[in-house]
């Protein structure tokens, strides 16, 4: 964070901890994008916004899942310039700057996509990822490499699980009424 002097300063006696392979002691796997493939019965999207915030010259969360029609709400927290740009496949592009802090920039995807990458053309190192499907059964895994997909209807579907650095993996689960279905992915351990 040397490279922006302000960045440096708001970060002054912490540690900041690069979330791209957050992997804990036992081995879970945090910020992992999990999702189920299918045909499923239409349902509401949410009205509330998913929010990344810029604080301290870092994106927080740095992976988070919504549906198309929900809208991203990214936050600047920082009083100084970020530069929010998309990386998108699917028409989910936008290059937005927050020169202030308060300052809110709310976007609408209109497509699935699996994932958009946001970045910070001012701050290299300030990354997210969104994942945006058209229905609500995905997850992002938690510190503990947890995930739960709730309300899922019965049937056998592949689950996928994407992360960053580690790629994706696919298996298939099968969910039986009024019951818990359980998946685990694994990435093999490297350097």
């Amino acid at each position: 964070m040397g490279m922006d002097p302000k960045c440096a300063d708001m970060n002054r006696g912490r540690q900041v901890i690069q979330e791209q392979a957050l992997v804990a002691a036992d081995g879970s796997v945090a910020n992992v994008f999990v999702r189920l493939e299918g045909t499923f019965p239409a349902t509401a999207v949410p009205r509330e916004a998913v929010v990344i915030d810029q604080q301290s010259c870092v994106y927080a969360p740095r992976v988070v899942g919504l549906r198309v029609g929900q809208r991203l709400q990214i936050r600047n927290d920082d009083a100084l310039l970020h530069n929010v740009h998309s990386s998108s496949a699917s028409g989910n592009s936008f290059n937005v700057g927050q020169p202030a802090a308060g300052m809110v920039f709310e976007f609408t995807p209109k497509s699935p996509e699996v994932m958009v990458k946001l970045g910070c053309d001012l701050h290299r190192w300030m990354i997210a990822f969104v994942g945006v499907m058209s229905h609500p059964y995905f997850a992002v895994t938690d510190v503990k490499g947890q995930f739960r997909i709730a309300q899922v209807p019965p049937g056998t579907y592949a689950i996928k699980a994407w992360h960053e650095q580690f790629g994706e993996r696919s298996l298939n689960v099968t969910v039986k009424p009024g019951a818990t279905a359980q998946a685990e992915f694994s990435y093999a351990a490297s350097r």
